[in-house]
């Protein structure tokens, strides 16, 4: 199966880059080959960029919002903190002509400078803890 350039307003998921290569110096690259590239180093980078973002939201639900629960700080029905929106790829229309791959949090709607990116999509599960009763 051959690749295809998405359409433009096309959300692509983050994945991680495990066999596309790159086609050869940009400057030179042309094509399908250099777009197929292309996304698959924008998904790669926002799949890396979400892992930072997932351990960074664990790591202050952790530090802070669990211990002020388990600290008797936070009310015993408080809900946690929604996980940080993950990110993802929105194909956008290049000023020379093509496509460029953006990287954008979910759940933006679209603005005038761009299309939306979706629905929110969690970056991570809330971590589990044990809620408190009255």
């Amino acid at each position: 199966m051959s690749y295809q350039t998405p359409e433009v307003g096309t959300i692509l998921l983050a994945k991680e880059n495990v066999d596309i290569v790159n086609p050869g110096p940009v400057q030179t690259a042309t094509g399908d080959g250099l777009n197929e590239w292309l996304q698959a180093q924008a998904q790669d980078t926002a799949f890396d960029r979400n892992k930072v973002i997932a351990e960074e939201y664990v790591n202050n639900f952790n530090s802070s919002w669990l211990y002020n629960y388990t600290q008797g700080r936070t009310p015993f029905d408080a809900e946690p903190p929604k996980p940080t929106a993950a990110v993802v790829i929105v194909v956008r229309s290049a000023e020379a002509g093509g496509v460029y791959f953006d990287m954008l949090p979910s759940g933006q709607y679209e603005t005038a400078d761009g299309p939306s990116t979706g629905p929110y999509i969690p970056v991570c599960e809330v971590p589990a803890y044990t809620k408190k009763t009255q």
